[in-house]
């Protein structure tokens, strides 16, 4: 492909509809004790966008289209953060989450 032909499907894919979109990424932790946490449940609230976290506790939500949107993070044992965030057109937000252990409540059965 010649320079022309680069310089017209670079502007082809900024005018496409995905030019606009950001990226929310980040890592959860526990917050006592910094371990990373896997299997943590981000979801975008009031959308289907979702994702868990790897082994590393990182997440990463690609393609989300700008403005300010709420942010869930939840996961078995801890309690759920919510965390408002601003995404701009082709951004990249970091979104960095503790969560706190939540106390189960042990139901007993004579």
């Amino acid at each position: 492909m010649g320079r022309a032909g680069w310089i017209g499907l670079a502007l082809a894919l900024a005018a496409s509809p995905l030019a606009g979109q950001s990226v929310l990424t980040g890592t959860v932790r526990a917050d006592s004790t910094g371990r990373p946490l896997v299997g943590v449940e981000v979801v975008i609230v009031g959308s289907q966008w979702r994702a868990l976290t790897d082994g590393s506790g990182r997440y990463w939500l690609p393609m989300l289209p700008a403005g300010r949107r709420l942010a869930l993070f939840r996961s078995v044992g801890f309690r759920p953060v919510q965390e408002w965030v601003v995404l701009g057109s082709a951004d990249t937000v970091w979104a960095n989450v503790m969560l706190i252990p939540q106390p189960s409540a042990w139901i007993r059965s004579w």
